[in-house]
């Protein structure tokens, strides 16, 4: 009898510890991982999610397995967008890319530093101080929002300039001596950034690999560069994200592993935490105790764009703010409800009360205040607050 009441107080001292553990603020993650999973501001979930608007029909999907497992084994035909930390590719892989562009293929990779035997062929030497790695967290917010800059200078189409925080642009390629490399884009000091090799298709190396990231995606000041660089890639035609040379294989790391492998103590184990569980439920409720509720994790795209939201907050930037939550928004919209939402009208208002349940005089409110932010060119913040108040009723969020 004791020692089931010590069971129980110490299962109620770890759901606490778990709901206390959920419930916390948590701090911003500025890990560097080009995820397309990750909402943090250095993943890629926004460049996955905005893929239709940017590739202009182009479909971008993801893999984690190697240049040659995908072109050679899984007999792909896609494009590709390598995006790490650092690139240094084999013999092997180098040859399967080259093959790959001279059949009319479009290939770009985008890291900090470059190495291995395809910098060798093209002679590319990376300038790159690995200062995020480095940096304290709270630093690394600091210097996106301070006034340090680098202007990086497009040469193709309309030349147009973007200007960079200065921890977004620290790395370039010094300057190149092949005829076969074309310059796109340089920055200030007059390195390139951004180099292409043609054949039938081309290859493009680029020295911003935080362009793809969340935080640069959705910055007005970036998003240009990072649509330009996309832009180069053929239209209408399938492209895959290798994340292999970033993340690896994503394999489970747990001692486990070894044990989920085998089906035998696979099912055992499944088993035994049934049983266990089941225990803990009938033992609870012939005692009467009462289960703590825990509250379901938050929508991970919401979690990210009001950490984001709080950034442009703090730069009194209503207007850009405004924008980008009109545009997950409508994403939410497109995805929840199958909705079209090129034309925010009462038809539109119609059928979102039909499919999401809410109230309609709620849904007409909000739709008006998006109609109001688009149509003016200074949002508020008595408008921009009223906004976000809004639009946490529409999702649910207290």
């Amino acid at each position: 009898m004791k020692n089931g009441k010590y069971i129980i107080a110490l299962v109620a001292l770890v759901v606490i510890y778990i709901v206390y553990e959920l419930n916390k603020p948590k701090p911003t993650d500025w890990s560097v991982t080009f995820s397309h999973h990750s909402s943090t501001p250095f993943g890629s979930k926004a460049l996955h999610e905005l893929a239709p608007n940017m590739f202009l029909g182009n479909t971008l999907n993801s893999s984690n397995r190697t240049v040659f497992e995908l072109y050679k084994e899984d007999g792909i035909e896609d494009n590709m967008l390598i995006v790490a930390s650092g690139i240094g590719l084999g013999k092997e892989d180098t040859e399967i890319i080259l093959d790959q562009v001279a059949e009319g293929k479009t290939v770009l990779l985008s890291a900090f530093a470059y190495g291995g035997m395809l910098a060798d062929t093209f002679g590319l030497v990376s300038e790159t101080q690995d200062v995020i790695r480095l940096m304290p967290p709270k630093e690394i917010e600091a210097a996106l929002l301070g006034e340090s800059s680098v202007s990086i200078n497009l040469k193709m189409g309309t030349n147009q300039t973007f200007q960079y925080p200065e921890l977004g642009a620290t790395s370039s390629f010094e300057p190149i001596e092949s005829d076969s490399l074309e310059i796109l884009a340089e920055n200030e000091a007059g390195n390139p950034v951004l180099l292409r090799y043609r054949n039938n298709g081309q290859l493009i190396f680029s020295s911003l690999p935080l362009a793809f990231t969340n935080y640069f995606t959705l910055l007005s000041e970036t998003t240009g560069f990072t649509e330009a660089q996309l832009s180069l890639f053929p239209e209408g035609e399938p492209i895959v994200h290798n994340e292999y040379y970033q993340l690896g294989r994503m394999e489970s790391g747990s001692p486990l592993r070894a044990v989920l492998a085998i089906p035998a103590l696979r099912w055992a184990t499944f088993v035994l935490l049934l049983g266990l569980l089941a225990f803990l439920i009938f033992q609870a409720k012939r005692k009467q105790r009462i289960i703590p509720v825990v509250r379901p994790l938050a929508n991970l795209t919401l979690e990210f764009v009001q950490t984001l939201g709080r950034l442009y907050y703090r730069q009194s930037d209503h207007q850009n703010l405004a924008a980008k939550r009109i545009l997950y928004w409508k994403e939410f919209v497109r995805s929840h409800y199958n909705l079209p939402t090129q034309h925010l009208n009462e038809a539109f208002t119609n059928e979102l009360v039909k499919k999401s349940g809410k109230e309609k005089a709620q849904v007409e409110v909000l739709v008006k205040h998006i109609q109001l932010i688009q149509a003016g060119e200074h949002v508020s913040e008595d408008l921009l607050l009223n906004f976000e108040k809004k639009l946490n009723e529409f999702y649910g969020i207290s």
